[in-house]
């Protein structure tokens, strides 16, 4: 399967009024739609989240949230905890997830990421995630470089595939961005161009 061009629209509420970028603990609610072609088919993928969090930005921080997704018919929920740790200059983040009797998501996952503050908001991350579903394994590599500013944040993250099972490989790129509304409302959007963007198991 091949997705040549996907766009991906996102709004976050952040129901506590506490803005992402604040210390302290936050709520936020939000969610992902697009419509996809797969195999000569057409479906849609909505994803939502429901996340609680912590964040100290002279330390860091932790997350527990609930992510229901839906592609065409099918309805799975995830379970997500992660955190970051600030060491000076660099940032190491990791992240467990599962989803209970899982339809088509991963049934276990786990990321680990490292990331470099380069000065005038740049930060540049190299990051690995493994996917486990009950037909396939993935490994993804995944830079990225991304800006921080007072209005928001953009990024560019490449990702690079392995399935371990089927010995394929995938590339993709997706570009996006946030904007900070106001204390409580964030939109977000992104194109992502590649290889297996909505199904890494093919």
């Amino acid at each position: 399967m091949r997705t040549p061009l996907n766009f991906i629209f996102t709004m976050a509420f952040l129901c506590s009024g506490i803005a992402s970028a604040d210390d302290g603990w936050s709520l936020e609610a939000g969610g992902e739609y697009a419509d996809i072609g797969i195999s000569g088919g057409t479906t849609s993928w909505s994803a939502g989240r429901l996340q609680i969090a912590w964040r100290d930005e002279t330390r860091g921080g932790a997350r527990f949230a609930l992510e229901p997704q839906a592609r065409g018919s099918l309805r799975d929920v995830a379970v997500v905890a992660g955190g970051f740790r600030h060491l000076g200059g660099w940032t190491v983040s990791g992240e467990a997830a599962f989803t209970p009797s899982a339809d088509f998501y991963y049934e276990r996952a786990g990321e680990l990421e490292l990331a470099r503050r380069l000065g005038g908001g740049f930060v540049a991350h190299a990051g690995f995630r493994r996917l486990e579903f009950a037909s396939a394994d993935v490994d993804i590599w995944m830079p990225a470089l991304s800006r921080y500013a007072s209005w928001g944040e953009v990024q560019v993250r490449g990702f690079v595939g392995r399935n371990r099972k089927a010995g394929t490989d995938s590339i993709a790129v997706l570009s996006r961005g946030a904007v900070q509304v106001s204390r409580v409302v964030r939109i977000e959007g992104g194109i992502a161009v590649g290889e297996r963007i909505f199904d890494v198991t093919s």
